[in-house]
């Protein structure tokens, strides 16, 4: 019983502490989806950096031009397909290629065959 009061108030503290600053406001939310042990380690990691947070369209919109990108690298013939599937202009399509591709000029891997179900696993992760 006294270890459960104790950890409750060290509980009570850490989220005193967290609101204590409304620069930090967003820790208690942090906090209530990580828990004590991984806000803690996100602290030790991140704390003094200033992060930005995409919203999930944000990354939704490039998991498509790297499908765009993927598709073209093996079948240059899709570009009016993809157009369609992605309801925008085949120059759009091209533009998507063409900044993916530089993209990965400086990378040591290359998309997988399996890229496909990776992607969709992030599409439907939030479904």
């Amino acid at each position: 019983m006294e270890a459960e009061q104790k950890s409750s108030e060290s509980l009570r503290i850490l989220m005193l502490a967290l609101l204590m600053d409304d620069e930090y406001s967003l820790l208690p939310e942090i906090y209530s989806i990580f828990g004590a042990k991984l806000l803690i380690k996100f602290l030790d990691t991140f704390g003094g950096t200033t992060i930005n947070v995409p919203k999930r369209e944000k990354l939704h919109q490039h998991i498509n031009m790297i499908d765009c990108y993927a598709t073209l690298k093996t079948n240059e013939d899709m570009l009016a397909d993809l157009a369609t599937k992605y309801d925008v202009e085949e120059s759009t399509i091209l533009i998507w290629r063409d900044k993916i591709s530089t993209l990965m000029k400086d990378m040591d891997k290359m998309i997988h065959p399996h890229y496909y179900e990776s992607i969709n696993q992030i599409r439907n992760a939030g479904r």
